[in-house]
C-alpha cells in the first residue's frame, strides 16, 4: 500500500522540455498518459509512485546532460524530500526531523 505525493520537477543544464521528460516518464513507467505526467511533474497533482527513484535514474539516462530536481511531499506530516537526478545518478535529501529546544524561561516574554 502507497500513499499520495505532490510532485515537482525542475529541469536544468539543459534543453529538454517538461514535455519531453514527461514523455521519458511515460514510456518508463509503461503509462504512457503525457499529459498525465506532465501534471504530475509540474506540481499540478498527487501520485501513487511507487518506484520513482527507479524511473527518475532511467529518466536521467536518456536525458543525460539535464540535472532533474525532483521534489515531493507526501501525506505525512513532514514527508518532504529532494532528489537530484543527472546521467543515471542521484543525490537525494529529506528534510531533516525537527526537535524543539529545551525550555527556556529567558525567552518568556
Amino acid at each position: 500500500m502507497g500513499y499520495y505525493t505532490y510532485v515537482n520537477l525542475i529541469i536544468e543544464e539543459s534543453d529538454d522540455s517538461l514535455e519531453q521528460v514527461a514523455q521519458s516518464v511515460a514510456e518508463v513507467t509503461k503509462d504512457e498518459d503525457v499529459d498525465f505526467w506532465k501534471d504530475v511533474l509540474s506540481g499540478g497533482t498527487e501520485v501513487k509512485w511507487y518506484d520513482v527513484t527507479d524511473d527518475m535514474l532511467r529518466v536521467s539516462l536518456r536525458h543525460p546532460q539535464a540535472v532533474l530536481t525532483l521534489s515531493g511531499e507526501g501525506q505525512e506530516n513532514g514527508d518532504k524530500w529532494v532528489s537530484y537526478f543527472k546521467d543515471g545518478k542521484i543525490q537525494a535529501e529529506r528534510m531533516p526531523e525537527w526537535t524543539p529546544p529545551p525550555f527556556d524561561p529567558a525567552k518568556l516574554k
